[in-house]
């Protein structure tokens, strides 16, 4: 019963009251990551945002030899 108590403690007041405010009173610095983090982990584009700027400038490609 106490196992079961503390998961409904931290599922609905901690998860869904405490977390959510927390995250409101910091603002942008609960999504704050430091630089050298931010170089290693990839950026993974699930919403395709990516998609909607369209594709980056890159220099002209540069013809290849032929046989």
């Amino acid at each position: 019963m106490a196992f079961a108590t503390g998961i409904l403690i931290d599922a609905f007041l901690i998860r869904m009251a405490l977390i959510p405010a927390l995250m409101s009173v910091m603002d942008r610095r609960a999504w704050w990551i430091p630089r050298w983090l931010d170089r290693i982990v990839p950026n993974v584009d699930i919403e395709g945002t990516s998609l909607e700027r369209g594709p980056k400038a890159v220099g002209p490609a540069e013809p290849v030899a032929g046989d």
